[in-house]
C-alpha cells in the first residue's frame, strides 16, 4: 500500500531526476513523472512498479521548452494534491554567447526559467494549505531566485570571458 504522499518529478528519466524518482518510489510515494521521451517514461514506470510494488506511478510526456507543454502540465498539476515537487528538467549551453543558436537559447530560457516558475506556481496553492507551508514556500522561492541569479551571473561571466578573448585576438 502506498503512503498517501505524491511527488512530482520533471526530467525524471535520467540523472538526478531518475535517482530521486527511485528514492521516492522506495519510500512508497505515489509518483507523477514527466519527461520528453514517452518510451523512457513508460519503461521507467514499468521497471519501478516491479521493484517497488508499494509505490504508484503515473506519467505524462512534456517538452518543457515549449510553452504549450508547460501550460498543459500546469493545468494537470493544479488539480493534484502534491506533497513534493522536484523541478529537475533543465539544460545548459556551451560556446560563445554571440554565436549561440537563438532558438536553442530561447528553449533553454523557457525550460530553465519559465517552466520552473509556472510549475511551482501551479502546485503552490495546495502546498500552502499543508502544515509546513512556510518551509515549502521558502525552499521553492529560494530555488527560483537562486536559479535566476545563477543564470545571470553565469551569463555575465561567460560574456566577460568571451569579450576578453576577442580583445586579445583583436589586439
Amino acid at each position: 500500500m502506498a503512503i498517501e504522499k505524491t511527488a512530482v518529478i520533471t526530467g525524471a528519466t535520467s540523472g538526478i531526476g531518475r535517482e530521486l524518482a527511485e528514492r521516492f518510489a522506495a519510500d512508497g510515494y505515489s509518483l507523477f513523472l514527466t519527461a520528453r521521451n514517452e518510451a523512457a517514461l513508460k519503461g521507467l514506470c514499468e521497471q519501478f512498479s516491479k521493484r517497488y510494488p508499494n509505490a504508484e506511478f503515473e506519467y505524462t510526456t512534456a517538452d518543457l521548452g515549449r510553452n504549450e507543454d508547460i501550460e498543459k502540465l500546469c493545468d494537470m498539476l493544479s488539480k493534484m494534491k502534491i506533497d513534493v515537487l522536484v523541478n529537475n528538467a533543465g539544460f545548459g549551453m556551451t560556446g560563445e554567447f554571440a554565436y549561440c543558436d537563438k532558438l536553442q537559447l530561447q528553449e533553454m530560457l523557457t525550460l530553465n526559467m519559465l517552466a520552473l516558475t509556472h510549475i511551482t506556481r501551479a502546485v503552490l496553492p495546495y502546498m500552502k494549505e499543508q502544515k509546513k507551508r512556510k518551509d515549502i514556500e521558502c525552499c521553492i522561492y529560494r530555488r527560483i531566485y537562486a536559479k535566476s541569479l545563477r543564470s545571470g551571473i553565469r551569463c555575465d561571466q561567460s560574456l566577460c570571458k568571451e569579450l576578453l578573448r576577442s580583445d586579445k585576438r583583436g589586439a
